[in-house]
């Protein structure tokens, strides 16, 4: 019997397939025996998912249109923060903490501050 070089490579495939599932098979179960150990991890402070969807929805694009807003309103003070010296302040307030509101806040929550003072 002769074999094709692409049986012999689909030989080849299978048996590596095979090991791979044999050698991911105790991973998995090791993987399942220590979630079934550790509670869901649940608590009051976590949002519910009616505040994650407002937020979503509502919030998160209000806040990118006060992020954007802040930047416009500080390109136009600009020249007077440079003459104030107070370049960093201004962007600050106009842009950095409307961004990190934006964008670094967790999903439904909203009694974090997000200011520069932290």
């Amino acid at each position: 019997m002769i074999m094709s070089k692409s049986d012999n490579n689909n030989r080849v495939l299978a048996v590596f397939v095979l090991v791979a599932m044999l050698m991911s098979t105790p991973l998995t179960a090791a993987a399942q025996d220590s979630l079934r150990d550790t509670p869901y991890a649940y608590d009051a402070r976590t949002p519910s998912a009616g505040a994650m969807a407002f937020d979503a929805v509502i919030v998160r694009p209000l806040s990118l249109a006060a992020t954007v807003g802040g930047l416009g309103l500080f390109v136009i003070s600009l020249p007077f923060s440079v003459i104030g010296d107070n370049v960093n302040e201004s962007g600050s307030r106009l842009v950095g903490e409307p961004g990190r509101y934006t964008f670094t806040r967790p999903l439904g929550e909203f009694e974090q501050a997000y200011n520069s003072d932290d």
